[in-house]
């Protein structure tokens, strides 16, 4: 097993080694754009704990169902928890599920953002909000 890692720590050594004279490549022909998305491959890579044979397009693609998957199990555990401890009833639980979708619509059109929230939730209501894995995702400062 010892071996097979280090083939692997080589290729992925090689991969970004490839990116980074690719980078130079295209910055000095005058690429600017080109250039730009390569050096954001290249940071997106070394933000990531594990190393793979992905563009960060094809991670993004492949974590789309997972992110789609952790909504639903939390709006069904928030529904749950307002309707079976705070009595959320239909109506209730409805006009909950419109306001979630206004503000996260509100988000999506950046009228808003996540460091806005976090902040009001804890001036208004007294809450620190965990925030670590939303700024390594650079959602937040």
């Amino acid at each position: 097993m010892g071996s097979r890692n280090r083939k692997f720590e080589e290729y992925n050594k090689g991969r970004i080694q490839g990116l980074e004279m690719a980078f130079r490549l295209l910055r000095d022909a005058g690429e600017t754009k080109a250039a730009g998305l390569v050096a954001d491959e290249i940071k997106k890579r070394g933000k990531l704990s594990v190393q793979l044979p992905l563009t960060s397009k094809e991670v993004i693609q492949g974590v789309q169902p997972m992110k789609w998957c952790l909504y639903e199990i939390f709006m069904c555990m928030t529904i749950e928890v307002l309707h079976t401890r705070f009595g959320f009833g239909t109506k209730r639980c409805k006009e909950f599920l419109k306001w979630w979708n206004i503000k996260v619509g509100m988000m999506d059109d950046k009228l808003v953002t996540w460091q806005e929230y976090i902040e009001a939730i804890k001036e208004e209501v007294g809450i620190d909000i965990p925030t670590d894995c939303m700024k390594e995702e650079g959602l937040i400062p």
